[in-house]
């Protein structure tokens, strides 16, 4: 009164191409159960669930990512490198850049499942200020108040 029918679980090594996102299919041909009485095996299903990265966000194909830069660097400009998906990547703040201000880096973000193209990278700025400062730079600051964003002495 058997199906016929015997069920294995064998470990299957799975190549994952690059742009799995959550949610992403993989089809692997032939590795599901077998057909009754004898009849060939269908196909395996995996679904993927991806962890996420300590530094970046996804937004589809998207990166996003925090940045922190000085006071300085966002008061006088600066050539920073960031890291990417692929090493690091090069970016400009300009001067005068504002704390929460989003800058895109075309190309550095991940790569489509199915168009192979990239998306960009979303860097937001956040702008680190100093617990502590020298007496010199206090009176500094003092003296000089509209040049570090004092808004009621400009």
């Amino acid at each position: 009164r058997g199906t016929g029918i015997t069920y294995e679980y064998p470990t299957l090594e799975v190549q994952i191409p690059k742009g799995v996102d959550n949610g992403s299919k993989i089809r692997l041909r032939g590795k599901g159960n077998p057909g009754l009485q004898g009849g060939k095996a269908g196909d395996l299903i995996v679904e993927m669930k991806v962890s996420p990265h300590p530094l970046f966000d996804r937004e589809g194909d998207n990166l996003l990512q925090n940045v922190k830069v000085s006071y300085a660097q966002a008061l006088l400009g600066e050539k920073i490198d960031i890291p990417a998906i692929e090493g690091s990547a090069t970016m400009t703040i300009p001067p005068g850049t504002q704390g929460g201000q989003r800058f895109r880096l075309r190309g550095k973000g991940a790569t489509n499942m199915k168009s192979h193209q990239k998306g960009d990278m979303i860097v937001t700025i956040q702008i680190t200020v100093p617990k502590k400062i020298s007496a010199k730079e206090k009176k500094i600051i003092e003296e000089h108040p509209a040049l570090f964003g004092n808004p009621q002495q400009r």
